[in-house]
């Protein structure tokens, strides 16, 4: 090599400064790409998280709407049921007749009206009506048995045809008033 090719290799190296300067952009744009690397997945893992939160809260809150509207509706139907003196497993085989609807407050709308479905119900099904008949019977000898009703107040075929069937209440009848108001109950059960 003649002096003036040495003097051209030595002018087309780099400075050794620039390597240096070079490296360290190189090493600082490296650290932050990383870093929005980093942000970036930190992104998509909290959107994710974010979306199986949303998914979560949604099918909870389906959960729940699904569940508040068969208990409201159970309600309504049991409420109409006892005001009306329908048997409760009578009442609850009609519960797929009724739909509810609940509004953003989560108040619930029951469609038909159960009172009014099952007063209709009533003129309608004499079946019905006899489950209806003889519910009350049942509660009216329950409440002559435990004393609560004057026996005078209550029909003595009725009352005596209950105690007939339930050996327990006819038990708690004679106990509670003895023989002799039980042979005055026949008695006037014959006379009717």
């Amino acid at each position: 090599m003649t002096e003036s090719q040495e003097e051209i290799q030595v002018e087309e190296a780099p400075p050794i400064d620039d390597s240096q300067t070079t490296l360290d952009t190189l090493r600082a744009e490296n650290d932050g790409l990383k870093t929005r690397l980093a942000e970036a997945e930190h992104a998509d893992d909290n959107r994710q998280d974010s979306e199986t939160i949303l998914r979560d809260a949604q099918n909870e809150n389906l959960q729940l709407r699904s569940k508040l509207t068969a208990a409201a509706r159970g309600d309504a139907i049991g409420r109409a049921a006892e005001q009306l003196g329908v048997p409760a497993a009578m009442a609850r085989m009609h519960a797929h007749k009724f739909t509810c609807e609940l509004d953003s407050a989560g108040q619930a709308t029951i469609t038909p009206d159960p009172v009014e479905f099952f007063q209709g119900e009533l003129q309608r099904d004499p079946t019905l009506q006899a489950a209806v008949d003889a519910l009350a019977a049942s509660r009216r000898s329950i409440a002559a048995a435990a004393g609560a009703v004057e026996l005078d107040t209550v029909n003595p075929v009725e009352l005596l045809a209950s105690l007939d069937r339930n050996p327990a209440r006819k038990t708690r009848f004679i106990a509670r008033h003895g023989v002799k108001a039980y042979l005055e109950l026949c008695d006037r059960a014959r006379r009717c």
